[in-house]
């Protein structure tokens, strides 16, 4: 799972199921009509829909597509476009493995996390949904009873999307992400935790002065061809680092900007690499220090 720059908010979301087999890996943001939905087939699952919570655990081996969707999180979040059809079962096993709180209450903080539903489909078109947020206490609720283990479930989901996507072609008509670089202001819009900038097919650049005057982030479309300068130039000058040294910047404050890269993938993934000057944050532990051709077409988004 890919780590998180940035915070975010939390509301339910659940889906259904419609028909539509062979497309079923590509997103939609319509429902499908009622004799699409009345086939009884598990076509694409949809955030949104309403979906029966489980009863309790454990859940039946019967589930043949599940989908995560973001809830109303602390840490905002994007999730994946398509459907997990690969690793139910074990996705099942993971849920029912999840250990009830004891009565006396487990370790809770303050600390935000990922809030969200994961939808689970049955070849017969039901859908009964489980939640889980991994801020506070972390915990999933099953039924009206609260399990350990929000953050193993979401990073077992997004470990088993990704390994899905291996071997896999993208959907062909996936649609164009939405990156609006003030959707989720001050800090921009939320970040997916599947993807890999290797994958990058389309990013926009956010900026604005470190200063009082520029509170909204003005933006620029990437060029293709220098967003492939831009992602060689990432891979090429990404190191271990633990956090921001000390940017160059000119050596005035006033000289100090944030720029961001929202680089969009071929899965429909938004992934952000955001930083101070000509240090960028790609995730915990990696930061990004762009070469010379990079640093210009980077100053060149800024104007």
């Amino acid at each position: 799972m890919r780590g998180l720059l940035f915070v975010g908010v939390l509301v339910l979301a659940g889906c259904t199921a419609g028909s539509d087999e062979e497309s079923s890996d590509e997103p939609t943001a319509t429902a499908p009509s009622a004799s699409e939905s009345a086939t009884g087939r598990p076509g694409r699952l949809v955030c949104g829909w309403s979906a029966e919570p489980a009863e309790g655990l454990p859940l039946p081996n019967d589930f043949v597509k599940a989908r995560i969707c973001e809830v109303s999180s602390s840490l905002a979040w994007r999730p994946p476009q398509e459907d997990l059809t690969d690793g139910v079962a074990g996705l099942v096993e993971t849920i029912n493995g999840l250990e009830p709180v004891p009565d006396d209450g487990h370790y809770c903080t303050a600390q935000g996390g990922h809030g969200y539903t994961i939808l689970l489909a049955t070849a017969d078109g039901d859908v009964t949904s489980v939640s889980g947020d991994t801020g506070g206490c972390g915990d999933v609720e099953v039924g009206g009873t609260s399990y350990d283990g929000a953050e193993v479930l979401l990073e077992d989901f997004i470990a088993r999307i990704e390994a899905r996507r291996e071997g896999r072609e993208p959907p062909r008509r996936l649609a164009n992400a939405p990156i609006d670089c003030n959707a989720d202001e001050p800090l921009g819009p939320a970040p997916s935790l599947t993807g890999s900038l290797a994958d990058g097919v389309r990013a926009v650049s956010c900026w604005h002065p470190d200063a009082p005057s520029a509170p909204l982030w003005r933006s620029a479309e990437v060029p293709r061809r220098q967003l492939g300068v831009l992602l060689e130039d990432l891979a090429r000058n990404t190191v271990d680092q633990e956090h921001f040294k000390d940017p160059a910047c000119g050596g005035q404050f006033e000289d100090y900007y944030n720029q961001m890269l929202l680089v969009q993938t071929r899965w429909g993934d938004v992934l952000r690499v955001g930083g101070v000057c000509e240090e960028y944050l790609v995730e915990e532990g990696s930061f990004w220090h762009p070469g010379a051709r990079a640093r210009r077409i980077l100053a060149a988004l800024r104007r």
